[in-house]
């Protein structure tokens, strides 16, 4: 199904933002670039209304300025809307900034897309329903309060509670990266994400740290957040911080990385709401992914996790994986198949 104009809000950047903003999520904003270039990729035009959030003033800046942004391909053109950062009124004004712009340059549009539910993206939705057009409305976190036309889940969890009637699962697409190091020299697991207790990766350091099991392993922690509680364990030999990289350099770690961890607990409402998109970046590689057991992830991705329960299996279950035939050809063409073109195509084509 080919759809010649669709509109994106949310909050995302081609710039350095991610980096110079701590509301910015890199996981939210690398999902949401993946999946419009899947949608440019299926000869769509896409028009992207952004922001870059910050803390409220005083805490962050008075004056957010705009942007126009181009992604390294030259394609998506992302707009990011000029706002004064004072609560309540930057809410307001995004919104009614983001309908005039609808209005002015894509009002003409057949489908809107908005991630999350930030007032900007409710009020767009809600406009985009007066119209009587279809609201597509993509559900990472928190709770869904409005109708749109189709909800996208990304948590297994969320989707499988969701008395939505109009719900459909869409967690993740999968990107393959073919030059990766087969059989790298150190036993490096990498984390990539966010530094947060939520994330577990605090209380898998302190673990990792203590267990004799994994000596002979070393962590690597990829990602911005706050490092304090487990500053002291981090030694450079055992453990190992590099902080919040660009994109290039973080592929670069991964295709040489020994396997891969998720440590996320998944014992709260937020965390079984809120897909762990690492877990798809991390199958584009082929290597060993070690995940705790939680229902936001999908069954499908079963064949290729290692579940563990305790860090002291860790070692082991590395060693069997290893000492295994693992199936590459069923791996190559899972990936394939859930690439985000196919993804994204799969989705255009049957549920639109």
């Amino acid at each position: 199904m080919t759809i010649n104009k669709i509109i994106w809000v949310g909050c995302i950047d081609f710039s350095k933002a991610t980096e110079r903003s701590s509301a910015l999520s890199p996981a939210a904003n690398a999902w949401q670039i993946n999946f419009i270039k899947a949608l440019s990729n299926n000869s769509n035009s896409v028009y992207v209304f952004s922001h870059i959030p910050y803390s409220a003033w005083p805490k962050g800046p008075f004056i957010v300025r705009g942007s126009k942004n181009l992604d390294q391909d030259g394609v998506i053109t992302i707009k990011n809307l000029f706002y004064i950062n004072l609560p309540f009124v930057r809410d307001i004004y995004l919104a009614l900034y983001t309908v005039m712009l609808i209005c002015v340059y894509a009002i003409d549009s057949k489908f809107l897309f908005t991630y999350n539910y930030s007032y900007k993206c409710v009020v767009s939705g809600l406009f985009w329903n007066l119209l009587g057009k279809k609201w597509v409305s993509v559900f990472a976190d928190g709770f869904v309060k409005f109708s749109a036309y189709k909800t996208l889940y990304l948590s297994y969890h969320s989707y499988n509670n969701s008395n939505n009637p109009n719900k459909i699962f869409f967690d993740s697409g999968i990107e393959s990266y073919l030059d990766r190091v087969e059989n790298p020299t150190i036993k490096n697991i990498l984390y990539s994400g966010t530094i947060s207790t939520w994330t577990g990766i605090y209380d898998f350091t302190k673990d990792f740290c203590n267990c004799s099991k994994c000596k002979n392993l070393v962590l690597d922690i990829y990602g911005k957040g706050d490092i304090s509680p487990i500053k002291h364990l981090i030694d450079g030999k055992h453990v190992r911080f590099f902080g919040y990289v660009n994109y290039n350099t973080l592929l670069s770690a991964a295709s040489s990385a020994y396997a891969f961890i998720n440590p996320r607990p998944g014992s709260t409402p937020a965390e079984l709401n809120n897909y762990p998109s690492k877990i798809s970046f991390y199958l584009g590689f082929g290597k060993p992914i070690l995940s705790t057991r939680t229902c936001n992830i999908s069954p499908i991705y079963d064949k290729f996790i290692l579940y563990y329960n305790s860090i002291n299996e860790i070692p082991f279950i590395l060693d069997l994986h290893q000492n295994s035939s693992f199936n590459h050809q069923e791996y190559s063409s899972f990936v394939k198949s859930n690439s985000w073109n196919n993804k994204v195509s799969n989705f255009l084509e049957n549920e639109l």
